[in-house]
């Protein structure tokens, strides 16, 4: 965790990506064990940072999303807020992006 924990070695160093996310933290989605939030998402990483001494800045947004999302996506099993989604084998319907970046703090 240490390594994941601390973006980079310099103050004002960023990193960015996306993921699968749901407005629901710890939502699943077919083997996906817990889907992050932007809140979630938030707090995981600066309470990683903080356990180094580091302050980071997290940004994170959920992104509504149609389209193909790769093979290890079982999209027929996918269950947020807690009620399966449907598994009819029609067109799945919108999944959402958790886009963010980590930007270590100047004075951390």
């Amino acid at each position: 965790m240490k390594d994941a924990a601390e973006p980079a070695q310099f103050a004002g160093s960023v990193i960015f990506g996306s993921n699968i996310g749901s407005e629901v933290a710890g939502s699943q989605l077919g083997a996906l064990p817990h889907l992050h939030n932007p809140q979630s998402w938030t707090q995981m990483w600066q309470d990683a940072s903080r356990k180094l001494g580091h302050e980071v800045e997290v940004e994170a947004k959920l992104v509504d999303f149609e389209g193909y999302l790769g093979q290890g996506v079982a999209r027929a099993t996918r269950q947020v807020s807690g009620s399966p989604a449907e598994s009819g084998g029609g067109r799945p319907g919108p999944m959402q992006w958790l886009v963010w970046s980590i930007r270590r703090s100047v004075s951390g």
